[in-house]
């Protein structure tokens, strides 16, 4: 209504003795008042800000040679971190909404961190699902830590794990659970190989699903926090803003990593 009263009033102030000034006014503010309510909309919204480069493509990838995994460039942004708006699913331990920027661009894994990859970094398999395009299991926080700076990286901060998987997007999943994850409805209780469900606007693969992936933030008491569900969980737990914490030593058959890489040595 008031955007309504303001336009009308502009109209009848067009036809007094500063006319050509008004209408000016009037076309600049037809225009910037939309153009501000994008701008707005793309920043509460997560949408990324992207430069003008990244927007013409597909964000760049790069191989890893410590581990031979593909790795995804991640632009800096903005993104509205937490239980997602109208999502009546979250449970009382998920942040509350809040808006969160990545300042600086980082490289994380297409994928979790292989048996192949884990093998040749660290010359050993915990796993209890064998397969060597199977994400490692069974590994805990300190050996999750471990491997990623051996591959040339850290682990990823809880805010850069969960910008990274919602890629702009303000919902609980960027697609139909089935279409995109490995969960206790279709994962006959194990972990399957990597990148077979769709990938996310990054290009992403499982961040929801197959297995809980270590990030560096702490949580309370000495715990460390997990993040983007499993095979084992039910499909409520199986959303971006979902959180799990264990002891550092906790190395459950559920539990995984991807790594960030700051910059290439």
């Amino acid at each position: 209504m008031r955007s309504k009263y303001f336009y009308g009033k502009l109209k009848l102030m067009e036809s007094g003795p500063f006319g050509n000034w008004v209408r000016a006014l009037s076309v600049g503010t037809r225009i910037l008042i939309p153009l501000a309510g994008l701008i707005c909309s793309a920043l509460l919204c997560g949408q990324p800000v992207l430069t003008s480069a990244e927007q013409t493509g597909p964000l760049p990838t790069k191989i890893n040679t410590k581990d031979g995994l593909n790795y995804s460039w991640i632009p800096p942004g903005k993104c509205l971190m937490g239980c997602s708006a109208n999502d009546t699913e979250c449970f009382d331990w998920e942040e509350s909404r809040k808006l969160v920027e990545i300042r600086t661009g980082f490289w994380i894994g297409q994928t979790e961190v292989t048996q192949a990859a884990y093998q040749r970094v660290i010359g050993n398999n915990p796993s209890r699902y064998q397969g060597l395009s199977r994400p490692v299991d069974q590994i805990g926080w300190s050996e999750a830590r471990k491997y990623c700076v051996a591959a040339g990286g850290r682990l990823p901060t809880e805010t850069e794990w969960e910008y990274a998987p919602r890629a702009g997007n303000q919902f609980p999943r960027y697609g139909t659970l089935d279409s995109i994850a490995w969960y206790d409805g279709n994962s006959a209780d194990q972990t399957h190989d990597v990148a077979l469900k769709a990938p996310n606007a990054f290009g992403l693969y499982d961040t929801l699903g197959n297995l809980w992936e270590w990030v560096a933030d702490d949580y309370r008491d000495g715990k460390k926090v997990l993040r983007g569900s499993s095979f084992f969980n039910l499909a409520r737990d199986t959303r971006v803003s979902n959180r799990l914490w264990a002891t550092p030593e906790t190395a459950h058959r559920d539990m995984g990593v991807r790594c960030v890489i700051d910059f290439w040595r």
